[in-house]
């Protein structure tokens, strides 16, 4: 189960995904059959956004101004981006 709420994790292992909890550390493990490359890369994007606005102290109106330049970005520029992906 994992309860990220009230800081718990425990270790969870699915077909889609595996976490695990090692120190300071989470580990994802997807499992690229289950979900859609652009997803993937959308999720990653989303996790460096959010890492980058804590350690800036960003405001919750300016990550959302940022969430919408990234959707856009990603209609615009998401086909291309992802034309040799495997999935």
């Amino acid at each position: 189960m994992f309860l990220c709420r009230f800081g718990k994790l425990k270790r969870i292992k699915m077909n889609a995904l595996s976490v695990q909890n090692k120190g300071n550390n989470i580990q994802i493990s997807l499992n690229r059959s289950c979900f859609d490359p652009e997803y993937i890369a959308k999720l990653i994007s989303q996790l460096e956004l959010e890492a980058m606005a804590k350690a800036a102290d960003v405001s919750p109106e300016i990550m959302e101004i940022a969430n919408e330049i990234d959707t856009e970005w990603w209609k615009q520029n998401g086909d291309d981006f992802l034309k040799n992906s495997k999935k």
